[in-house]
């Protein structure tokens, strides 16, 4: 964990092992060899700690602009992205929120992949009221196929789909936090909708549900379920 002193300068950045500029200033010394004295009170010392701290603040500030093409990690070009993507901004949005807007604005260009689609998530519903995203392994999705084709159930011509499968639908797994009303809850998930809209591909379904008292699944007779509930 790094301290105070000259191997952790201010703005501090905290975690674990030792801090990176220390890294490179003992770098640096053993690159001179062992003719030099390595005291950490003497002039060799104090111009390989000015070097050091140079690198490292061009190795910090290369990882700063680097976020500055990241959605969920940028911060001073978030204006910027925002005039560059024609978002409006709400004095009511969080910078989470933000983020999300340009991250699925960026997402258009190509598919949202998990990381993408979890975090839009998670923007517009809070944490809260987001669980997790669920989805459905090839092994027990439906899927139907022509007569002929290997894999797949066949159907009599004119009953079902020639082509239809359940292995791309997505369900947004939510819940009501107690003292939350039914508006608010509503009206929450129902928010990350458009959003959804915007960055999955066509193919892709998806629905937002809340599991009732028994777990996943549809139960009869339970309250909302028509509105909520999944089949297992």
């Amino acid at each position: 964990m790094p301290t105070f002193g000259s191997y952790s300068p201010f703005p501090l950045r905290f975690g674990g092992g030792r801090p990176p500029l220390e890294h490179r200033v003992k770098s640096i010394l053993a690159q001179l060899g062992t003719a030099y004295t390595k005291d950490a009170t003497g002039l060799v010392w104090i111009r390989a700690m000015a070097l050091g701290r140079v690198i490292w603040e061009l190795w910090e500030s290369n990882k700063r602009l680097a976020n500055q093409w990241d959605p969920v990690r940028m911060t001073d070009f978030l204006g910027r992205w925002e005039k560059i993507l024609a978002l409006p901004v709400s004095p009511t949005d969080s910078l989470a929120t933000r983020r999300a807007r340009v991250g699925l604005t960026m997402a258009r260009a190509g598919y949202a992949d998990r990381s993408t689609l979890y975090a839009t998530c998670l923007a517009y519903l809070g944490s809260s009221v987001f669980l997790s995203i669920v989805t459905t392994s090839s092994a027990d999705a439906n899927v139907w196929t022509p007569s002929g084709w290997p894999m797949g159930q066949h159907g009599s011509p004119g009953t079902i789909p020639d082509w239809l499968s359940t292995v791309s639908h997505i369900d947004v797994l939510t819940t009501q936090p107690s003292g939350m009303s039914d508006a608010e809850y509503y009206s929450t998930r129902a928010s990350v909708k458009p959003a959804l809209d915007a960055i999955l591909p066509a193919w892709a379904t998806f629905d937002i549900v809340r599991d009732g008292p028994h777990g996943a699944g549809f139960y009869l007779d339970e309250q909302a379920n028509l509105d909520n509930q999944r089949f297992d």
